[in-house]
């Protein structure tokens, strides 16, 4: 059952006085055809979005202050804007943005889904949440009214104004376009490289102590040759001079 258009309008610009703060009415929604026959709200709609197909619509009921920016002020007119949740959804993410789940509830007991695919919004659930539950702790909400500026808002339901929440949601498709092997493989080349590394340095510390061993036998080896070869006191001359050569070198 909607309200008659005139009867809505003023429940609106009542709760709008009272509160003095914007009013949202419950959602039309002619999602099933049915509702959509001799209805004044649908075919009004129609003639002005040709395009529209039954989903979710809203009015938002806007006070406008004699005085600009003074919300003290006297209220002197009003200004009523359409929303088509649709449209409003599927402006939000860039073409190509992997599917997300919107739900859009009130306090008068509407409750609706959308699935938003990049630039694309299909209304999937009336009177229903889509979301999936292993989800729930990654919830991101908002009042409606913090989307216009407007901070706190006393809701009274039996005077027209509902209230909306958004909550948005991940879904399982935009879990796995961003879960990728990329850190595993991160991981396992830099541990490639340091194995490499280290094998590097053990090869060249293998070879230098090698060389060292084999020096070392060689030096052995001439110092036996010549204590075979000379007797001490010709050996001791023999080191002396070389000692000489080699710090006259230097």
């Amino acid at each position: 059952m909607y309200h008659d258009g005139t009867e809505a309008a003023w429940s609106q610009f009542e709760s709008v006085y009272e509160t003095n703060k914007p009013s949202w009415p419950r959602a039309f929604d002619f999602s099933d055809e049915g509702d959509r026959d001799d209805n004044f709200v649908y075919d009004q709609i129609k003639s002005v979005y040709p395009w529209y197909v039954g989903d979710a619509v809203n009015t938002v009921t806007y006070p406008v202050y004699e005085e600009f920016g003074n919300r003290s002020s006297q209220i002197v007119a009003f200004l009523i804007a359409g929303i088509s949740w649709n449209t409003y959804f599927g402006s939000i993410l860039p073409p190509g943005s992997p599917p997300i789940m919107v739900i859009l509830e009130n306090q008068c007991g509407q409750l609706y889904s959308w699935e938003v695919i990049g630039n694309v919004a299909t209304q999937v659930g009336k009177r229903d949440d889509r979301h999936e539950a292993k989800f729930n702790d990654l919830e991101v909400s908002s009042d409606v009214n913090s989307l216009i500026g407007v901070d706190e808002t006393t809701f009274h339901p039996t005077k027209g104004n509902c209230g909306f929440s958004i909550r948005v949601y991940p879904t399982s498709s935009f879990e796995e376009e961003y879960t990728t092997n990329g850190p595993r493989a991160y991981a396992l080349s830099l541990a490639a490289v340091f194995a490499f590394t280290c094998a590097v340095f053990l090869l060249y510390d293998w070879l230098v102590e090698r060389r060292q061993k084999a020096v070392m036998k060689s030096a052995l080896q001439s110092g036996k040759l010549v204590s075979s070869l000379f007797p001490k006191e010709i050996r001791e001359r023999l080191y002396e001079e070389q000692d000489a050569l080699v710090r006259k070198q230097k």
